[in-house]
C-alpha cells in the first residue's frame, strides 16, 4: 500500500487541550485534536501505538507522548496487535493488511473481485484467528464466523447445538446461530466466543464448537418454562466482552430491551452468575480489562435528552464505578487501549488520555498523608504497582499499596531500577525465576553490593535499612562505590531527607540523626525517589 509519511510530531501541529480535570475519580486530558474521526486504536505492548481514521493513521513510538501523521490512499481500521504485527482492514473492501511498525503495510488477504468483507472483529487465541464478518456478494450478504491460522485463508466456523438444549425442540429452533461475534476469550483449555443474541460458543476436548446461550448457564435455567427461557435469552442479547482474569471468565452483557449492562462470571465457561452491573441506562460498546481494574466505554441514555453522550467508566469490583460523561454533543469515543499506565481513547475529537485517581484504584490510598503526593507520582511513573486483586476482607478483593509495610531490599532495588533503567529491567535475560533477579543483576553490574542474591532470596526479601538504601542511591548517582558516611551526606545535600529530629524538634542532619539502622517503609521509598527526581532535574 502506498503512503505518504509526514513525519511531523503532532504536538507541533495540534493545539493541546489545556484543561485537565477529574470527574467522578477519572482524570481526562485531550492529547491532541484532529479533523479526522478516529475509530480504532491498537498497541504493540511495548512503545508503538497506531490509531486510524479516514485515509489517515497516527503512529506513536513513545507510548503516546508524541505522534506522527501518516497519509494513506485508502482508509483502514486497525484491528489488533497479535503479538508480532498490527492487523488492519481496508474500510471499503475488507482487504487485510499487516505491519510490524505501523508505517509499512503488506496485504495478506484480498476478497474476490465481486466480494466485500466488513470485519466486525478479529482476535487471536491459541495461535489461530477468530473473526466475525459481513460478507457482501453479488446475490446478497451474510454474517459469518471465520477462523484462520495465517490470516490468508479463512474457513467458516461450524457449530453444533448443545445436547441439553436440543431436547427442547421449540427452544432449540429459536436459538439458531447468531453469527455476529464481538469477543473471544480463552483460559488455555476452553475458548469462548460471544456476540449477538447472548451466544456462547466453546470448544470441548474434541475441538468441536458447541453452541449454547449464556442464559443456559444460570442456576434456574432448567426449571424455566419455554417462554421464560426465550425471554431470558432475548434479554441477555449482546455479549460485548469475555475475558479470562486468571481465575474465571468475565462476560459483559447488554440487555436488548433496555440500555443496561450486566456482568457475569464463570469458572468453567458453562455455569454463570451475575457479579455486577453498570450504572442504569448505560449501554456498553467497548470493554478494556487491565491489571488495575476494568474500563468500559459506551453511550448513556438520559431521560428527556436530545442526544446520547459517550461515557468512560472504571471499576475495580464491577460494582462501584467512576464515570466521566462527555458533555459535548457529537463528542463520541469509539475505541481505547490500556498501555500499561493509562487508557488512550480515540473518537471524533482525537486522542484522550484517561487515568483513574489513585484512591479509586488502591483501597488504602489516602489523600493528605505525608506520602500521598509522592505515591501518586510514583504510580504515575510506574515505579510502584502495588498488590493487585488481593483479599482485603472477607469476600472482598482489591488493590493495595501497603505503604506502612516494611520495604524489602528486593523491592527497593526494583523501584530504583524502574526509575534508572526501566527498559533494561524489563529485558529479563537471567536464568533465575525469582521475580527480582534482574534488579539484582543490574545492582551487581553497577557495584551497589546488595546483601541478597538469586541464591539468597530470603535476604533480598528481608527489610532494608535507611543506611543500605543511602549507599545504593549514592553509588548509583556517582557511578562508584561510596562510604556510608558519604552516602548519608549525599542524602542531606540532595534534599532527599533531613533525618530524625532531636529533643527540640529540630533535625540536626548529622550522621547519627539519619538513623542508618532503622528499617524503611514502602511509603519512604516513594518520598525518597521523588525528592531525588527533583534534585536530579535541577542538577
Amino acid at each position: 500500500m502506498k503512503k505518504i509519511i509526514f513525519g511531523i510530531v503532532l504536538f507541533l501541529l495540534f493545539t493541546p487541550f489545556k484543561v485537565t480535570f477529574a470527574d467522578g475519580g477519572l482524570e481526562l486530558k485531550q492529547l491532541f485534536l484532529t479533523d479526522v474521526q478516529l475509530e480504532s486504536i491498537a498497541w504493540n505492548e511495548a512503545n508503538t501505538i497506531v490509531a486510524s481514521g479516514q485515509n489517515m493513521l497516527y503512529v506513536s513510538n513513545d507510548n503516546g507522548k508524541t505522534w506522527n501523521e501518516v497519509l494513506l490512499e485508502e482508509s483502514i481500521q486497525v484491528q489488533m496487535w497479535d503479538g508480532h504485527q498490527f492487523i488492519a482492514a481496508n474500510s471499503y473492501n475488507g482487504e487485510l493488511l499487516v505491519s510490524k511498525n505501523g508505517y509499512d503495510w503488506e496485504s495478506v488477504f484480498k476478497p474476490g473481485s465481486s466480494d466485500d468483507y466488513w470485519w466486525q472483529t478479529i482476535e487471536k487465541v491459541n495461535n489461530r484467528y477468530i473473526a466475525s464478518a459481513v460478507i457482501f456478494k453479488s446475490d446478497g450478504s451474510s454474517n459469518e464466523i471465520l477462523e484462520s491460522e495465517d490470516l490468508r485463508h479463512w474457513n467458516e466456523v461450524k457449530t453444533i447445538v448443545d445436547k441439553s438444549l436440543s431436547e427442547d425442540d421449540q427452544y432449540a429452533a429459536s436459538i439458531k446461530l447468531g453469527t455476529v461475534v464481538y469477543t473471544v476469550a480463552t483460559n488455555g483449555k476452553m475458548t469462548l466466543i460471544g456476540g449477538h443474541h447472548g451466544r456462547m460458543i466453546y470448544t470441548n476436548q474434541n475441538q468441536q464448537w458447541v453452541e449454547r446461550p449464556l442464559t443456559s448457564g444460570f442456576p434456574d435455567y432448567y426449571v424455566m418454562t419455554d417462554a421464560q427461557k426465550k425471554d431470558e435469552f432475548n434479554r441477555n442479547g449482546f455479549i460485548n466482552k469475555i475475558y479470562w482474569n486468571g481465575k474465571e471468565f468475565i462476560a459483559i452483557v447488554n440487555n436488548v430491551f433496555s440500555p443496561d449492562s450486566g456482568i457475569y462470571s464463570s469458572s468453567n465457561g458453562v455455569t454463570w452468575k451475575q457479579v455486577g452491573q453498570l450504572p442504569p441506562t448505560t449501554e456498553v460498546e467497548k470493554v478494556i480489562p487491565t491489571d488495575i481494574g476494568i474500563f468500559v466505554i459506551g453511550a448513556a441514555h438520559i431521560n428527556n435528552s436530545p442526544y446520547v453522550p459517550s461515557f468512560i467508566s472504571f471499576s475495580t469490583d464491577y460494582k462501584n464505578w467512576s464515570t466521566h460523561m462527555f458533555p459535548i454533543q457529537g463528542d463520541i469515543v469509539y475505541d481505547a487501549i490500556w498501555n500499561g499506565n493509562e487508557l488512550l481513547a480515540v473518537g471524533t475529537k482525537g486522542v484522550y488520555q484517561v487515568k483513574p485517581t489513585p484512591e479509586k484504584v488502591y483501597f488504602d490510598f489516602k489523600k493528605g498523608d505525608y506520602w500521598s503526593d509522592d505515591m501518586a507520582w510514583a504510580i504515575d511513573n510506574k515505579l510502584i504497582s502495588g498488590y493487585k486483586n488481593v483479599l482485603i476482607s472477607s469476600g472482598k478483593t482489591g488493590n493495595l499499596l501497603k505503604p506502612y509495610n516494611t520495604l524489602t531490599e528486593a523491592q527497593a532495588l526494583t523501584v530504583m531500577y524502574r526509575y534508572f533503567d526501566p527498559v533494561e529491567l524489563k529485558n529479563n535475560n537471567t536464568s533465575s525465576s525469582w521475580w527480582a533477579a534482574k534488579a539484582y543483576q543490574l545492582a551487581n553490574r553497577d557495584g551497589l553490593q546488595p546483601h541478597g542474591s538469586v541464591t539468597s532470596t530470603n535476604v533480598g526479601d528481608s527489610g532494608i535499612t535507611r543506611g543500605t538504601f543511602a549507599k545504593f542511591i549514592a553509588t548509583k548517582h556517582f557511578g562508584e562505590a561510596v562510604s556510608i558516611e558519604d552516602a548519608i551526606a549525599f542524602m542531606y545535600e540532595a534534599g532527599i531527607t533531613t533525618g530524625y529530629p532531636d529533643e527540640t524538634g529540630i533535625s540536626p542532619m548529622t550522621f547519627e540523626s539519619y538513623g542508618k539502622d532503622k528499617l524503611l517503609k514502602r511509603a519512604h521509598i516513594v518520598t525518597f525517589m521523588k525528592r531525588y527526581y527533583d534534585y536530579a532535574n535541577k542538577h
